[in-house]
């Protein structure tokens, strides 16, 4: 392999993706020296939108496995390094600008990139969609399939490191009737915990999949299976961290599991900002409004000196306006009405909320 002008292979698998294909494609067809497109039985016109791009395009069989597709698109690839991406995602433009110094570092097997699932929230890290074109890299897992696994040993037999990049993707999700995919990824979800009933990712992704059907015991029981496993196997890896983040979700009305949970992630993800303020509104619960406001504080200084951990998203407005909203409420049923209309009038500065509005206006008349 040469590292004098590396080139780049896009591969994608498909199906039924018209909606969300072109954005996707615009944004990498002049950062990639090739698109490889793996389409597994689309009955819309993605293979014609597809085609406008590459002719690199090529059919597959579906057989109920993500990896043996994926792995099916890296086979028809020719560049030095590959770049996943889904049809409903797609790279911010400086993606150009930095690709030249990513792919010619000799010392890296693969990269992180960052993705953003909602844009009221922070890019996080996600898992591995750079890595290098070699046969020994490859993904495994019948869904929520992964190159992980062959990149550890690939580590451990070259030396190589992986690092995280500036790389951004954008994550619109799906667009139309979601029925199919969630009865698909269902399927296949129970077939892999069958095979690794002890990975937690596949049960928080099961967890997942039945919040978002409206199924939230069969959600909450899920991702408690996820975190006793996390916790047993004391796994508690960055990406992990997204695991207790649903927990603290779907046991909003369980105090006691919340708070334990709550426990847990603070320990192991101390200066993580979505379970610092999940701490703050556990606290308000349970009446502890002074600890509430060193806790909002707490992130108001974070984001002022921005060292906290980016490893999983959280809210734009979490070190302004949720901080500063959290502190007025906490003062208002303290009964310090000046300092909450202050704090309500400070959160005011970042949004034009009602409510907020509507509590400034009570507590200013209050502290008359």
């Amino acid at each position: 392999m040469t590292h004098q002008n590396p080139t780049l292979s896009a591969c994608m698998i498909v199906r039924d993706a018209s909606a969300t294909l072109s954005r996707c494609l615009q944004s990498i067809q002049y950062i990639a020296d090739e698109i490889i497109i793996v389409d597994t039985g689309s009955k819309d016109n993605t293979l014609e939108i597809a085609r406008q791009f590459t002719q690199n395009v090529f059919l597959f069989e579906w057989i109920d496995d993500f990896a043996a597709a994926r792995n099916f698109a890296v086979s028809k690839a020719g560049g030095d390094w590959i770049l996943n991406i889904d049809a409903d995602k797609y790279l911010l433009p400086a993606a150009r600008g930095y690709l030249p110094d990513l792919l010619g570092n000799p010392d890296v097997v693969a990269y992180s990139c960052k993705i953003r699932n909602n844009k009221d929230y922070t890019f996080e890290n996600a898992c591995f969609c750079l890595f290098r074109n070699q046969q020994n890299l490859y993904y495994t897992g019948l869904i929520n399939e992964k190159p992980d696994q062959s990149i550890a040993l690939n580590i451990q037999e070259t030396g190589l490191k992986t690092l995280p990049c500036n790389l951004c993707v954008e994550h619109s999700g799906w667009e139309g009737d979601k029925t199919p995919k969630y009865d698909r990824d269902l399927k296949l979800l129970k077939l892999a915990i069958d095979k690794e009933p002890e990975n937690a990712d596949l049960w928080n992704r099961l967890a997942m999949i039945h919040r978002q059907t409206g199924e939230m015991t069969l959600a909450k029981s899920a991702n408690q299976k996820a975190c006793n496993l996390i916790i047993d196997q004391k796994n508690f890896t960055p990406h992990e961290a997204n695991i207790f983040a649903l927990a603290v979700k779907l046991t909003y009305n369980d105090a006691g599991f919340r708070d334990e949970i709550i426990e847990i992630a603070l320990k192991h993800y101390p200066n993580n900002p979505s379970f610092f303020f999940a701490k703050a509104k556990s606290l308000i619960r349970h009446k502890a409004f002074d600890r509430a406001i060193e806790i909002f504080n707490q992130l108001i200084e974070m984001g002022k000196t921005q060292s906290f951990d980016q490893t999983i998203a959280h809210p734009l407005n979490i070190f302004d306006e949720l901080a500063y909203g959290g502190i007025a409420d906490c003062n208002l049923s303290l009964k310090n009405f000046s300092e909450a209309a202050f704090y309500f009038e400070k959160a005011l500065a970042f949004t034009a909320k009602p409510e907020y509005r509507v509590k400034y206006n009570l507590s200013k008349n209050l502290a008359k």
